[in-house]
């Protein structure tokens, strides 16, 4: 088992972290390459790090774009979730991401085909009113905010 899975988004690597743990924790990096098999990492990993694109102050959540090197079941299978971005990058709410989107489709950027808000893990009742935590989406997340270069 591996214990932790690092997305391969090479902004972690030019920050250091992929190396760093890879070195400290035996941690697996995310392989477009390996297909499948990432999932199963990321099923079997305790925590996943992964480089958010956004913060979003009023949810206490997190955007992340989703790419071939940046698996969405990084943040989605690990019951734990390392999420590192700049703070420049902290958004109000909702609206002012809408907003950025909005101007990146405008410039002509490309977009990503998903999107994903995470503010936190699921939680859901079934008929019976069964209240379910954490099907899918960290337990628990941590937020490392940097500095920009």
């Amino acid at each position: 088992d591996q214990s932790v899975v690092i997305s391969g988004d090479t902004r972690l690597e030019e920050l250091g972290i992929s190396e760093r743990l890879q070195q400290e924790c035996n941690a697996v990096v995310w392989d477009p390459a390996k297909g499948a098999e990432n999932i199963s990492q990321a099923e079997q990993a305790k925590v996943g790090v992964v480089y958010a694109e956004y913060g979003l102050t009023e949810s206490g959540g997190v955007v992340l774009f989703s790419a071939a090197e940046r698996g969405r079941s990084l943040s989605l299978l690990p019951e734990y979730s390392l999420f590192i971005l700049r703070k420049s990058t902290i958004l109000p709410r909702v609206a002012q991401l809408a907003e950025k989107l909005h101007q990146k489709a405008q410039a002509g950027e490309r977009m990503p085909s998903c999107i994903n808000i995470i503010s936190g893990p699921s939680s859901t009742a079934d008929i019976e009113l069964i209240k379910v935590v954490g099907v899918h989406g960290p337990v628990k997340a941590v937020y490392l905010i940097i500095e920009d270069c």
